[in-house]
């Protein structure tokens, strides 16, 4: 999953820039801007925070949810958070919070402990989970009953319109 050595600011890199402590005072950062941008001298990166996966289980009060959180953030359920294996000084694992990033110049990042790099596919992934993120477009909710009632109309329709033709 990590390379085994970074020493270059690039797309996948994981830093330990201290932007985000005021929200996670244990926080790291992981540089979202396309390789290619900072190939070409981006004045700003694109920067998410890393942070423990013991944030994530706070609110779980049994073993088997922690387990269920776990699970759905390693197959990619969770469209708010990426899972990262362990690293640095997050020894369990962590996770990249996508409803934390922000824009920082270059020179901000330029000089800061590198605590480790995502190789390809996972560099790759990390940014297909970012769009997919953040290219949702929200729908209104329908109650289980609305949906069946939906569904039941089509499935009605479809097999009415079957029964007509040749």
């Amino acid at each position: 999953m990590y390379a085994s050595s970074a020493t270059a600011i690039d797309q996948g890199v994981i830093v330990d820039w201290p932007g985000f402590q005021e929200v996670y005072e244990d926080s790291a950062a992981v540089i979202l801007t396309p390789q290619c941008d900072i190939e070409h001298k981006a004045d700003f990166l694109t920067v998410a925070a890393c942070v423990p996966a013991m944030r994530l289980v706070t609110e779980c009060n049994a073993l088997g949810k922690i387990r269920d959180k776990i699970g759905n953030l390693m197959a990619g359920k969770e469209y708010r958070w990426y899972w990262l294996a362990p690293i640095g000084h997050f020894d369990i694992g962590a996770v990249v919070d996508f409803q934390l990033v922000t824009s920082t110049t270059a020179v901000q990042i330029e000089g800061v402990p590198i605590l480790g790099a995502l190789e390809p596919p996972w560099r790759e992934h990390l940014a297909s989970q970012y769009a997919r993120y953040t290219s949702r477009v929200g729908l209104p909710e329908e109650s289980d009953q609305q949906k069946r009632a939906r569904r039941d109309a089509i499935a009605s329709e479809l097999w009415n319109r079957k029964g007509s033709q040749p």
